[in-house]
């Protein structure tokens, strides 16, 4: 099966590497990256990550489907630390519903940046660098480009690569996004590596929507800066952020490509955990060798910013604990162990863990896992 994923992506690469240059930009595409904010210099690092959240409050949904009561435990949890605050936010994408900031709208002048983003994460402990990787809907969404589809709005046009424009800052200081992009922290003890995923679902650029923005990236070429990022990298922990994962219990799944592609390098370069969103739930994964001398990983999937899916799936085999939630996840970060907490709004309001995880900084050792093989399944 995984031979079979390959080849449709290979051949996926044929097809977009001989796409007109013209034709492959005519929507824009990404200028020069943001700067890097001030991170911690050394442990303990703490942070909160939440996915999958902009939604506009209206007035059968004054919540915005539960994110302003998310926001706000957040903030609660946050205020916790010994700071007050969180060292930073991690976003897993899916930033503003439902196609992102748009250009119809200005673009960076785009109002739901504040609606949905500065007005609703306002609270002290939260005044902090948020690190933000784009989802699928950040690059839009064919039910408004398809004539065929009941919500089809020619007007409304996506513009993905507004939310990487240093103008923002000028808006919110807080804010900082990145296709690819890898952060080091706590004196270079720690690097974070944020990835642009949706160039991995090769299915969606069949689609109206990938002509404002996702045909100009590639997932060859995306994987080929991971590879070389966590060559390159010296950290003693090595966190991956991208808006899909490799496995999940969810609605979406797991990325089959990623599976196949991504995996293979966490596994090479020991990376210990994958934060990721695009299922609106909360789950922790393991991702544990078929040998027991192999590496391992865990997931972190915290998509539940704002509105939850409707149904999560059968568990997968490395689950351990996950459901259909509305919430976010509070870590910290030491030189032995990353611990995090899952907190839920179904769970004391959002206001104790309904889970916690440790994560070792020492993972498995031993020789890289075995080739993929068909019978090598899910």
């Amino acid at each position: 099966m995984r031979c079979g994923i390959l080849v449709a992506a290979a051949l996926m690469a044929a097809v977009l590497s001989a796409l007109p240059p013209a034709a492959a930009r005519r929507q824009g595409s990404a200028g020069p990256p943001m700067a890097h904010p001030q991170l911690p210099s050394d442990y303990p690092i703490h942070f909160t990550v939440i996915g999958d959240w902009g939604r506009r409050r209206l007035p059968d949904r004054p919540t915005g489907y539960n994110q302003t009561r998310v926001a706000a435990a957040m903030a609660a949890r946050a205020a916790r630390w010994p700071s007050k605050k969180a060292d930073f936010v991690i976003s897993t994408g899916d930033n503003f519903y439902g196609i992102g900031l748009r250009k119809d709208k200005g673009g960076v002048n785009d109002p739901q940046f504040t609606e949905k983003f500065t007005d609703v994460y306002n609270q002290s402990s939260l005044n902090v660098p948020w690190l933000s990787v784009l989802g699928n809907h950040d690059y839009g969404d064919s039910a408004y480009c398809d004539p065929k589809e009941p919500d089809y709005r020619p007007n409304e046009i996506s513009d993905p690569f507004a939310q990487l424009d240093p103008a923002l800052q000028k808006r919110d200081p807080r804010w900082h996004a990145w296709l690819n992009q890898k952060l080091t922290l706590a004196g270079g003890k720690v690097d974070i590596f944020m990835i642009d995923t949706s160039p991995f679902e090769i299915w969606y650029y069949p689609y109206c929507f990938a002509h404002w923005g996702l045909n100009t990236q590639h997932w060859v070429k995306n994987l080929a800066w991971l590879d070389s990022a966590l060559a390159a990298s010296t950290a003693e922990w090595k966190l991956i952020v991208g808006h899909h994962g490799t496995v999940s219990s969810g609605k979406h799944g797991g990325s089959a490509l990623l599976r196949a592609t991504l995996e293979p390098l966490i596994w090479k370069y020991k990376a210990q955990a994958l934060f990721a969103g695009h299922d609106h739930t909360l789950e922790h994964l393991h991702v544990v060798p078929k040998y027991p001398d192999e590496p391992n990983y865990h997931i972190v999937v915290s998509g539940g910013g704002s509105k939850r899916n409707s149904k999560f799936g059968t568990p997968n085999k490395y689950s351990i604990w996950g459901g259909l939630h509305e919430g976010f996840a509070a870590c910290t970060l030491t030189s032995k162990a990353l611990t995090v907490q899952f907190f839920s709004l179904d769970h004391a309001g959002g206001r104790e863990p309904a889970h916690n995880a440790t994560i070792p900084r020492v993972l498995l050792k031993g020789r890289s896992p075995h080739p993929p093989s068909d019978d090598d399944e899910d």
